[in-house]
């Protein structure tokens, strides 16, 4: 009896996790980023941001022109992106803002 418990649970044990519970994209676990659809800059900021008035739409078109044009560099705005989701704020543009700010002058 003793070892077909233990039986049973070495079975439970190896077969559990090969049923994908632990990665499933709400544990967690990795997933396919690939087949996830990929924003331009501009939808990454404005999103990512939560830019709430035009002032704020109006500031990151124009920060998208910048880069476009190629007066800013992309990864300077990835880092002053990355920087403000860090912040981990309900509303992360003036930390995105204050951060390029730095960077760009930093740069020159």
């Amino acid at each position: 009896m003793r070892a077909s418990f233990f039986r049973t649970l070495l079975l439970i044990a190896v077969a559990f996790p090969l049923t994908g519970v632990f990665n499933s994209p709400a544990a967690g676990g990795v997933y396919n980023r690939s087949s996830a659809r990929k924003l331009n800059l501009s939808d990454q900021l404005r999103l990512g941001l939560r830019a709430r008035s035009r002032e704020d739409k109006a500031y990151i078109e124009r920060v998208v022109r910048e880069v476009e044009r190629g007066q800013i560099s992309r990864r300077l705005v990835n880092a002053a992106y990355s920087y403000a989701q860090r912040k981990r704020a309900n509303y992360p543009l003036p930390y995105f803002r204050r951060a390029l700010e730095f960077l760009t002058a930093r740069r020159c």
